[in-house]
């Protein structure tokens, strides 16, 4: 359920912030590196701030090693 103390990010405000489409955020949810967010109404869903950026830092990590 929603955490009211974690700010919640749109597919849109991800894929600005990071300089992705919005295409390559859901192939990455597909593969597993990111979460799949929590679902907001019928269609629409939102990622926990902390855990986008926990992932992205992840992702990081793996690359550089």
């Amino acid at each position: 359920m929603f955490d009211l103390n974690d700010e919640y990010l749109t597919a849109k405000e991800i894929a600005g912030a990071y300089r992705i489409s919005q295409p390559t955020l859901f192939r990455l949810v597909k593969k597993g590196l990111l979460p799949q967010g929590d679902l907001v109404g019928l269609r629409s869903r939102r990622w926990r701030k902390s855990a986008v950026v926990s992932a992205f830092e992840a992702m990081s990590r793996r690359d550089a090693a």
